[in-house]
């Protein structure tokens, strides 16, 4: 490998560090930053324990579909980490959570069996592309303009009782 491979690895790991920094924790004052702010001021906000939930969404399927995706944003006001572990909802018998992510050029989703860390303090948002929640084996297709009862398990905080407001699928954003 010459010098000019090695920099621009190193150019990428630096890259890809800093980027997952900044959607796990991002700086006040910049974008990405204010626009958590807003996605938590936006409809009902639900806690338990030291979690805040806010702006809690599921994106509307097509007839037929056996999963559907659930979106959020989550914020641990606690001095420890805390782990959303999955939960349950009546719409179907699984909620998992799940991550995409690029590996070697190419876009791939996994269930964190571990659970999603929420580090003490910062904010993650649950959006098409990144983290969010899969509801497995729809009992029926998810209809914009309506709503469903969940309830999200963490580890430390305990369970909390959300409503998943369905949008439509174009109103929702993926992550970069």
């Amino acid at each position: 490998m010459n010098t000019r491979s090695i920099v621009i690895i190193a150019i990428f790991a630096v890259v890809a560090v800093v980027g997952a920094r900044i959607i796990l924790d991002p700086p006040s004052g910049t974008a990405y930053a204010d626009e958590v702010k807003n996605e938590m001021t936006t409809g009902q906000i639900f806690s338990a324990g030291d979690i805040t939930i806010a702006n809690v969404r599921a994106r509307e399927t097509v007839p037929g579909a056996s999963v559907g995706g659930g979106y959020m944003v989550i914020t641990n006001n606690g001095s420890e980490d805390d782990r959303l572990m999955g939960g349950k909802t009546s719409v179907s018998p699984l909620l998992e959570v799940h991550e995409m992510k690029m590996e070697n050029d190419v876009m791939k989703m996994r269930q964190l069996n571990d659970g999603l860390v929420i580090k003490a303090g910062q904010t993650v948002m649950l959006q098409p592309g990144g983290f969010h929640i899969m509801f497995m084996d729809l009992e029926a297709p998810l209809t914009k303009n309506t709503s469903f009862d969940a309830t999200l398990n963490f580890e430390k905080s305990g369970s909390v009782r959300v409503e998943f407001n369905v949008v439509d699928m174009k109103m929702l954003k993926m992550a970069h």
